[in-house]
């Protein structure tokens, strides 16, 4: 008699099997986290897109913020950046928390209150000192 018993006899090729199966699955969460965070980023921009061309019009339009002068737009800063977050508030109502996030992110660096903090305060501290020759007189960089 002869006994011939092999790795595969054991359940060796079922291992490898299901080793094979948790590598597939491990790839497939992979492009599923992918395509959840590519339809964050998409829904994300189709939002900031939009308060984008709100802010564009609130801006520049008819009676915009930045077409004000004088007292009118220094007393009428205070009443835009509140309807700025407003706005904001209601574009990104409705999405899922990941688009949410990336919606968030993408508004520190949005235009409207960056626009309307250069046509209120255009001068930084540099610009006024060269003006004044302090800078050229001194030597030194402002602080």
């Amino acid at each position: 008699m002869a006994a011939s018993a092999d790795a595969d006899a054991f359940g060796a090729a079922i291992g490898r099997g299901i080793q094979n199966a948790a590598t597939g699955l491990g790839t497939l969460a992979d492009a599923v986290a992918k395509v959840e965070q590519l339809d964050n980023a998409n829904a994300a921009k189709d939002r900031q897109t939009k308060f984008g061309d709100w802010s564009r019009e609130a801006l520049h339009g008819n009676g915009g913020f930045l077409t004000l002068t004088g007292r009118a737009g220094v007393e009428g800063r205070a009443t835009f950046e509140k309807l700025a977050e407003q706005k904001h508030a209601e574009f990104g109502k409705g999405l899922t928390p990941g688009a949410a996030r990336a919606y968030d992110e993408a508004a520190i660096k949005a235009p409207a209150v960056t626009a309307a903090n250069r046509a209120i305060c255009p001068v930084t501290r540099q610009d006024r000192l060269a003006a004044r020759g302090g800078l050229a007189r001194s030597g030194r960089q402002p602080s």
